[in-house]
């Protein structure tokens, strides 16, 4: 039943182009400390997912993750220090709509 209703979201997600938006947070010393890329679906304004990569003051990518406004949700919020360093990561996902949902918090 799930993949009957994800069938026409893949569809719509990729019969037509889509453009994107990133937002970009640096250490105080320049280094890239999170890149936010949103996807804007050409064929749909309801749709929405953004990549989510956070890394360390050395540039290695230490957390990956997508926020989705489709088949369910999954959210990801990014707290900073001052120095620009991310502080905690809170992961929320309800990938049929809100019987299964996860949540988890790095610190």
């Amino acid at each position: 039943m799930r993949l009957i209703l994800l069938i026409p979201v893949l569809i719509l997600m990729f019969s037509g182009s889509y453009a994107q938006d990133s937002t970009k947070t640096y250490f105080q010393s320049g280094e890239l400390s999170s890149l936010e890329v949103k996807y804007h679906f050409e064929n749909s304004d309801r749709l929405r997912e953004e990549l989510v990569q956070v890394y360390d003051i050395e540039g290695a990518e230490v957390f990956e993750g997508y926020r989705r406004n489709y088949t369910g949700h999954a959210s990801i919020e990014l707290k900073y220090h001052k120095n620009g360093a991310v502080r905690s990561i809170r992961y929320s996902s309800a990938p049929d709509g809100g019987s299964n949902i996860t949540e988890h918090t790095t610190n």
